[in-house]
């Protein structure tokens, strides 16, 4: 299922505006010293006052100002600030044409971002003197520190340079060393456009809404406006209008702190100063479940995966989806939408559903069309294709609404226990509840267990429910059926399930159900490992991550077993057993992850591969593992260089050496990785020098398939081999670290099967 954006996005109301195309916002907030710097001018701002492009945006001391600009996103400056809109075009909808570039010239700001840059992140960017700031659908605050002006909570002097937080979404901070992302409750600061960008532990306090200056400006705000210093009361002539906001734009009392943006307004005022209720936000995703008979589970569910566009009213309540007469296809047909509701999440996400009855019509995935079926929907607005879930911990879930189960014949029943847990660390779910059709006499208690799974439509958890019914209303006492679900935010704290079973004497039961996370347990970081063993006729490399399922178990730091998800006995797998593991250490790379490695030894060490099951393989088990990399940086090229490893050893037991070596990786539309200095290996004084992969240079998967595979060539001398003999082998690689800060591979080369792994670090 997409994944929702956890701020609520509002729809502008420009009601009469005259048509001017460089029309770009409107000034919600204006309170204190606030002015619009165009055409060399600086013109006052001041609640509804029109924003146009290439304004320049300034803040006085003790002021702020917050805009709404027409794609729906809302800026927010605090005191003492400068932006400017260096080019903005948005006609209506986000069509891949839109622009918004800001640059941050000094001060702080806030903001929920809006359409622009949904569809295409390279369409959005704030830049500063620091770093450049794109956007993956969020919620964030910048500080741009500048000749000591930020302080810290002890008041010494912050580091100048860019601070940022975010509160929900992916924040992409680039400069010259290339693109660090970072997702809710996370804050990084960029000291210079030459320098790396730094996770910081937590936000620093001058990053929040709170104005520096309200503490030193209140002697000014008493002075002007006449407020008794000791009672606070306003004396003086000018008095607060309607709004907080004075008339000329300066208030007579220091202004509150800028207010969190995720709060949404249920009022505000259009041009004319008549009242404009902000309308709902428009909806862009949904999910579909009716009751298929001739089909095992029961129900068929659909989620949008940007695959087929939904239809909706004003309520968000889904009408139609897809092309008429071609699965996946569905339309209210002049039928009723009923028991419609929504739930709105902390983070400001809204979940909408109801249930279609009457004259529907459905096209399933058989082909067939159905007409009259029942149908359960959700929507929810601001969706984006969901990328990645938390690496790991376990959340368990709350039911918080849904419209009401129904059966084929449209009998509605009702939930009477329901339990949801997510662990994201081995990748399950844990699901099962309580139905009952009093009308019928059917009561039913289902569950099972589902993993994660990928693909258009599935959602991200599926599984199988298995069950029991009681009542004269029952098909059979036994039950079964499927579920499937999508989660969302941080620490995936929405959830929606749906599925259906079968059920009643009327047909199968379909069900839809939200919940939100209650509690959230933090596990381990999921791991990607890269792993080498073999004899003197054959070896296998792999890489393998714990996020896909792969399962892995440690003793401290060091690696005691792995096997594929289709268990220990299926190739990759292996157990150290009572083995040892030698030639131990790790390092920490630029993103602050660090590697492992070692290399198994003994006679109970098992190994399968993809040709043969080995016991105690004569090169021992060499291995890399670091931290499970879900995105990979967009741009920019670095070398990544040898920083140690378990010694190599070939296929007849000899042990060597890993001298060095280097890898060129550059990221971009097309990620492409060659060796940059050869790398060497010593075995058996026999020296190998590796200079080239995939004749040339490789190219490897997206972010969320980052393998690379390659092949190996290069000369080798002494020992077995004669100056200047040609050798081959393969190699297989993954990177490592929130950032890709590592990569981790293994591989072979050489007649004698000379097995390696290395850590690798830029």
């Amino acid at each position: 299922m997409k994944r929702l954006i956890a701020a609520l996005i509002l729809a502008l109301a420009f009601a009469g505006m005259s048509a001017r195309a460089e029309t770009v916002g409107r000034v919600l907030l204006a309170a204190g010293d606030v002015v619009a710097v165009r055409a060399g001018k600086a013109l006052p701002l001041a609640a509804g006052t029109l924003i146009e492009d290439k304004d320049t945006l300034r803040t006085g001391a003790a002021s702020n100002l917050q805009v709404r600009f027409t794609d729906s996103s809302i800026m927010s400056l605090r005191e003492n600030s400068e932006l400017a809109i260096e080019e903005y075009r948005f006609g209506g909808s986000a069509g891949g044409l839109e622009k918004a570039f800001y640059k941050l010239l000094k001060g702080g700001l806030r903001t929920v971002t809006g359409l622009i840059g949904r569809t295409r992140h390279d369409n959005y960017r704030i830049d500063s003197v620091t770093a450049t700031i794109g956007i993956r659908g969020t919620h964030f605050a910048l500080m741009s520190c500048q000749a000591g002006s930020c302080l810290n909570a002890d008041g010494s002097k912050a580091k100048d340079g860019l601070y940022g937080g975010v509160t929900d979404g992916i924040v992409a901070a680039i400069t010259k060393t290339g693109e660090y992302r970072f997702g809710a409750g996370d804050a990084f600061f960029a000291a210079s456009i030459d320098s790396p960008v730094d996770k910081l532990i937590g936000p620093p306090v001058f990053l929040s809404d709170r104005l520096e200056g309200q503490k030193r400006g209140s002697k000014k705000a008493d002075s002007e406006s006449g407020t008794n210093a000791a009672t606070g009361n306003a004396s003086g002539s000018e008095e607060t209008k309607s709004g907080g906001i004075q008339a000329d734009s300066r208030p007579n009392t220091i202004p509150a702190p800028l207010p969190q943006l995720q709060v949404v307004t249920t009022e505000t005022l259009n041009v004319q100063g008549a009242t404009a209720t902000l309308p709902l936000a428009a909806a862009n995703g949904w999910v579909s479940i009716y009751p298929v008979s001739a089909l095992a589970n029961s129900a068929e569910v659909v989620f949008d995966d940007n695959k087929k566009v939904g239809f909706f009213n004003s309520s968000n309540h889904l009408l139609s989806y897809g092309s008429a007469g071609t699965y996946p296809y569905g339309t209210l047909n002049g039928g009723t939408v009923v028991d419609s509701g929504s739930h709105t999440y902390p983070a400001g996400q809204v979940l909408t559903w109801g249930r279609w009855t009457g004259p529907t019509q459905i096209v399933a995935s058989s082909g067939a069309t159905l007409s009259g079926v029942p149908v359960l929907f959700g929507t929810a607005s601001g969706l984006t294709q969901n990328t990645s879930l938390p690496a790991g911990g376990t959340a368990t879930y709350t039911y918080v609404g849904g419209p009401k189960p129904v059966d084929a014949g449209g009998n509605v029943g009702s939930i009477t226990s329901n339990t949801l847990v997510l662990n994201f660390t081995t990748q399950q779910a844990a699901f099962a509840m309580g139905v009952n059709f009093a009308g019928i006499g059917a009561a039913f208690t289902v569950g099972g267990t589902g993993t994660k799974t990928s693909g258009s439509y599935t959602g991200d958890f599926s599984g199988a429910l298995s069950g029991t019914c009681i009542g004269g209303g029952c098909a059979s006492t036994l039950v079964n059926g499927k579920f499937a679900g999508g989660t969302d935010g941080a620490n995936a704290e929405l959830a929606v399930i749906g599925g259906g079973f079968s059920g009643t004497t009327a047909g199968p039961v379909i069900f839809l159900n939200a919940y939100q996370s209650s509690s959230f347990t933090p596990g381990p970081l999921s791991k990607t490992l890269a792993v080498a063993y073999g004899t003197s006729t054959w070896s296998n490399h792999v890489v393998q991550s714990q996020f896909n399922g792969d399962i892995m178990t440690f003793s401290g730091n060091n690696l005691t077993s792995f096997n594929s998800p289709a268990g220990p006995t299926a190739f990759a797998a292996g157990n150290l057993n009572s083995g040892t593991v030698v030639e131990t250490g790790s390092v920490t790379a630029v993103d602050g992850s660090v590697m492992q490695w070692g290399r198994w030894m003994g006679s109970t060490v098992t190994v399968v591969g993809s040709t043969a099951s080995v016991t105690n393989p004569p090169t021992g088990v060499p291995y890399v593992y670091g931290d499970y990399t879900s995105v990979l940086p967009t741009s920019g090229t670095f070398t990544y260089s040898y920083a140690g490893g378990p010694n190599p050893v070939d296929g007849l037991g000899n042990v060597g050496t890993f001298n060095g070596g280097a890898f060129s990786v550059s990221f971009g539309s097309t990620n492409a990785i060659s060796i940059a200095t050869p790398l060497s290996l010593t075995v058996a004084s026999t020296n190998y020098s590796l200079t080239t992969l995939c004749g040339g240079s490789c190219t490897f998967g997206s972010s969320s398939s980052n393998n690379i595979n390659a092949n190996l060539t290069g000369t080798c001398s002494g020992g077995i081999c004669s100056t200047g003999n040609s050798v081959s082998g393969s190699m297989s690689g993954r990177f490592t670290g929130v950032s890709a800060g590592g990569l981790a591979v293994a591989g072979n080369v050489g007649v004698t099967n000379v097995t390696f792994a290395g850590a690798f670090k830029r």
